[in-house]
């Protein structure tokens, strides 16, 4: 079954895991500034799922 954007956004950033959530905003930062050239910002992929 194909995933959603949200589905793909919480697995590689860890949405549902408190642990990781560090290590979530360190790779949602990195994520954010690739995506920047492209105007996708973290905020956008959110409200466009």
């Amino acid at each position: 079954m194909e995933k959603t954007k949200k589905e793909l956004f919480q697995e590689i950033f860890g949405e549902e895991n408190d642990q990781d959530k560090k290590i979530s905003e360190e790779l949602m930062r990195e994520f954010s500034e690739e995506l920047k050239p492209v105007g996708i910002t973290c905020k956008n992929w959110s409200k466009n799922t």
